[in-house]
């Protein structure tokens, strides 16, 4: 059951006047109720108690709307079920007739407003812009699909361009969080640097084309560097613009750390260009596979190792 369905607690006697006037099928009004609950005041505080339940619900559900997200996947999912959520709430309060019936009763005895009461909780801002939300991840579903499955360094580089220029484009013209779009920049950066390391691997290389990918690595790092710095100057500007609290902006360090051991390894078989042939049958001495090194950043002291054994071997 979606969790919007238990928003509204209804009072048995307005439950009752509804379905009575259901049968009829005639909308409710409050001369429908029995006079004498309209200065009755514990059906009066009920009914405020109820209205009360309904504005805590709501506000449950805005700030389950702030919960952050681990994956771009989850957070492409999760704005469209964040909207499913939200809008029974706000459509019910404009529509449902047990709901109107105590918004009368409690205007006419109390002078409260109701329906707008609940909406005071953000539910209805909160909609708006998870409909906006849903639209940015929408449009960022298939370019980052690309980056995930692209499996050269060519395709790499063409989807991560298009990639940063949809979030450019809907950073700007959406309220997209300042904080939510730089962790996209973080899980981009982390899945760039895994799909740079597996197509390097799965290419072959230094062993296979070392030239060629040599060239390669150089343009799709010279991309990330320039797509990063283009996104840092937009994120900038657009919270100056929004007139927002300065938020550091700061993306993953991981494609960097990679591009240095690229750049290490390849001065490495610059200087040893056996390296280039028997690569993989040295380094598995120092990793479970050569698949391993790509990945594994920690291990800063494997190209001393390799350098030692390389020198004995001379």
């Amino acid at each position: 059951m979606n969790e919007s369905e238990n928003v509204f607690i209804i009072h048995p006697a307005i439950a009752q006047v509804v379905q009575q006037c259901s049968g009829r099928n005639t909308p409710p009004n409050i001369s429908d109720l029995p006079q004498d609950l309209l200065h009755d005041a514990d059906f009066l505080n009920a009914l405020e108690a109820d209205v009360e339940s309904w504005k805590e619900a709501a506000v449950r559900l805005v700030e389950r709307s702030n919960t952050p997200f681990s994956t771009i996947d989850q957070e492409i999912e999760f704005w469209p079920i964040v909207e499913r959520d939200l809008a029974p709430v706000v459509l019910q309060l404009r529509a449902r007739d047990d709901v109107l019936l105590i918004a009368e009763c409690l205007q006419k005895t109390r002078d409260k407003l109701v329906i707008l009461d609940v909406l005071s909780s953000g539910i209805q801002t909160q909609l708006e812009l998870a409909r906006k939300h849903a639209i940015f991840m929408d449009a960022l579903r298939i370019p980052f699909g690309d980056l995930k499955s692209a499996s050269t360094l060519e395709e790499i580089r063409v989807s991560l361009t298009r990639l940063f220029s949809v979030i450019s484009k809907n950073f700007r013209s959406l309220p997209y969080p300042t904080t939510r779009v730089l962790r996209l920049a973080d899980e981009i950066a982390r899945t760039f640097t895994a799909r740079v390391a597996l197509a390097l691997y799965e290419s072959g290389f230094p062993q296979v084309g070392f030239e060629e990918t040599s060239t390669q690595i150089d343009a799709v790092f010279q991309t990330w560097k320039n797509e990063v710095r283009e996104f840092t100057n937009n994120v900038r500007a657009t919270t100056r613009r929004r007139f927002e609290r300065f938020v550091p902006v700061k993306v993953s360090k991981e494609p960097e750390q990679l591009e240095k051991r690229l750049r290490t390894m390849q001065d490495f078989c610059g200087r040893y260009p056996k390296l280039q042939v028997r690569w993989y049958d040295i380094l598995t001495d120092f990793t479970a596979s050569g698949h391993g090194f790509w990945v594994d950043l920690e291990r800063e002291n494997i190209f001393a190792k390799v350098s030692r054994v390389l020198d004995t071997e001379s």
